[in-house]
């Protein structure tokens, strides 16, 4: 059996995979954004975690990968994650700041609009308030 497990990013990410693939065979994984409601935006470029090996999503938020060979019955799990989005976690042990100065760092970089806060409490993701690339058309 297949399990999928999606990361807790900003913009919630979620994997459609199949429940169970048969051995050396090719299977595709679609992940996704979750954008609220029934809208899903396909996530490029994506990193997804299978075995120990990291693979990137196409522009249309897919990756193929081929199930290994194995000697009995096993749960594998993927995990899916997007660059560009920073955890209080990550933040701290990027500049090995403590935890009161991690959350003061964060609350004025938002308040001073170079981050954008998305999320509550521990799925709280910080992501650069970069301009809309419609804006310099």
């Amino acid at each position: 059996p297949l399990s999928s497990a999606s990361s807790s990013q900003a913009q919630q990410l979620q994997l459609c995979a199949p429940s169970e693939v048969i051995e050396n065979t090719v299977f595709t994984v679609f992940v996704f954004i979750e954008g609220g409601g029934n809208l899903s935006i396909p996530a490029a470029n994506a990193s997804v975690t299978w075995c120990n090996h990291t693979y990137f999503t196409n522009g249309a938020g897919i990756v193929y990968l081929t199930a290994p060979e194995v000697d009995y019955t096993r749960i594998f799990y993927l995990h899916a994650s997007k660059v560009g989005f920073l955890s209080a976690e990550k933040y701290i042990t990027i500049t090995k700041a403590t935890r009161a100065t991690a959350t003061r760092d964060l609350t004025d970089l938002v308040k001073k609009g170079a981050l954008v806060k998305t999320g509550k409490l521990r799925h709280t993701r910080y992501q650069l308030n970069l301009p809309d690339a419609n804006h310099f058309r």
